[in-house]
């Protein structure tokens, strides 16, 4: 399917590149290009769209991307949730989140610091796993 992407559309964005795509050229031996067309269709239901088509197309046959990290308020609340659930028997999920966020909140920077840094070498490695995969 990457081949089938005119070189001139390549870094414009999916929807653009879809556009000047060619299901004739796409559609596998068994299947009609509408048909075709319908499964990508279905499968770009399930991903980010805010790339470009190429990208679409190998984010689609990659199904091993690690998952984005948590923000450092996220990381927080994971890390204490217990103490939280402990300390606060009668709220629930949404309610003790944003408990934690008004803790967080309120945090000395140095501890802000270590998770923001924890946040930044996660998504170094996920550059990383990205550009050689």
């Amino acid at each position: 399917m990457t081949q089938s992407i005119a070189e001139r559309v390549r870094d414009l964005s999916w929807s653009t590149g879809l556009k000047h795509l060619d299901w004739e050229i796409v559609a596998f031996k068994q299947f009609t290009p509408e048909e075709c067309s319908a499964k990508w269709h279905e499968i770009m239901q399930k991903l980010r769209k805010i790339k470009t088509l190429q990208e679409l197309i190998m984010d689609a046959q990659s199904d091993k991307l690690p998952k984005r990290p948590l923000s450092a308020n996220a990381i927080y609340f994971a890390e204490k949730q217990a103490k939280f659930r402990k300390r606060n028997p009668g709220i629930n999920g949404p309610e003790l989140m944003k408990l934690a966020n008004e803790k967080y909140k309120k945090l000395p920077p140095e501890v802000k610091v270590g998770l923001h840094t924890l946040i930044f070498f996660w998504s170094k490695y996920l550059n990383l796993y990205e550009l050689h995969c």
